[in-house]
């Protein structure tokens, strides 16, 4: 370098260089590299290939490196490939996902493949794998999630089990932060079973605890049997979950609330 030939024959210069290579060692093979090197030069090539396993070509490489651009040349560089491949998938493929994990929150990429299968057919599309869709989600911003991720500390459950809960009926401030939970033929019979019953509250309590992580205030909108609400409440832990709002639909209409946090009916 051309400082050696400005700083040659000042004393205590040749022992400053060598500290200074230490001060710049902020990478850890960068510095495995250099030991190596101090080792080829008390040592020699044969006991330095003996120790380290590294090949004569490699050893004289990294001097030459080291020489010419000092300790800074020996980090290994980057492997990332200098074109990235652009992700294929259709614009319609994403918006399905998109739509299915609203309609079933939290679905995973291995149940998405199989929904997928029947909308890929009827649009001449190629089914994607299920690491594809799991790719898709985990690049979104809001990883298709949007009740947990937006800005809002309220949110709400809409559970239509005897009849459809409709937008209009949720607070004006929940409108667009509710998610719609509704069976395929809601009736007054529906979910009749306790069976049936414990597994729908099962996968709603999944639900709440996940939303429970980045929201203060979570409310459920329930059209259901007597026996469902009642069950719902008695499996809600405060410790866990904060403040539940339940919210009870006599038909269409929303007709008491209770808040779980304190037991304050609304």
């Amino acid at each position: 370098m051309q400082t050696d030939y400005l700083f040659n024959g000042i004393r205590g210069y040749i022992t400053f260089r060598k500290f200074s290579y230490l001060f710049d060692m902020d990478n850890k093979e960068a510095n495995d590299r250099y030991k190596i090197i101090q080792f080829f030069d008390k040592y020699g090539l044969e006991a330095t290939i003996e120790a380290f396993a590294v090949s004569r070509r490699t050893i004289y490489r990294w001097k030459s490196k080291l020489k010419e651009n000092g300790i800074a040349s020996l980090k290994p560089k980057s492997t990332k490939p200098k074109k990235l491949r652009t992700p294929t998938t259709p614009k319609l493929i994403i918006d399905e996902i998109k739509k299915l994990r609203i309609k079933y929150p939290n679905i995973g990429k291995a149940k998405l493949h199989v929904l997928l299968e029947s909308f890929c057919k009827s649009n001449n599309l190629s089914l994607p794998s299920e690491s594809t869709i799991g790719r898709v989600i985990s690049k979104d911003k809001d990883k298709m999630n949007q009740l947990k991720y937006n800005n809002s500390n309220e949110v709400g459950i809409a559970i239509s089990n005897t009849y459809s809960i409709d937008k209009d009926s949720i607070p004006e401030h929940l409108k667009n932060n509710t998610l719609f939970l509704i069976l395929e033929n809601p009736n007054i019979n529906s979910c009749d079973s306790k069976r049936t019953q414990l597994h729908l509250i099962k996968q709603i309590n999944i639900l709440i605890n996940e939303l429970s992580n980045t929201k203060k205030k979570i409310h459920l909108f329930v059209s259901a049997r007597a026996s469902f609400t009642i069950r719902m409440g008695m499996n809600y832990t405060p410790r866990s979950t904060g403040e539940i709002v339940l919210h009870n639909y006599s038909k269409q209409k929303r007709d008491w609330s209770i808040s779980l946090h304190n037991n304050l009916v609304i």
